[in-house]
């Protein structure tokens, strides 16, 4: 820790972001209802996946023109 405040940085940034965040982990159970701050929580390769796995299904929503893009009245 003395070492991480003495250099600062990204490191010291990402410890003290990582006290801030709830230490409650999001429950598999009930993923439906997770929340932008749960998904943050994730490691960086299952962030990742999610998003490619959103990313797909709002292609595949696209492609079946399940829903139009318009803009705001």
């Amino acid at each position: 820790m003395q070492k991480m405040c003495e250099e600062g940085g990204a490191n010291l940034v990402r410890f003290l972001m990582g006290k801030v965040l709830t230490t409650h982990e999001p429950q598999y159970e009930s993923i439906c209802n997770w929340s932008y701050k749960d998904i943050a929580r994730l490691p960086q390769a299952e962030q990742k996946l999610w998003r490619l796995a959103c990313q797909e299904e709002l292609d595949v929503l696209r492609k079946r023109k399940v829903f139009e893009l318009v803009d705001c009245p």
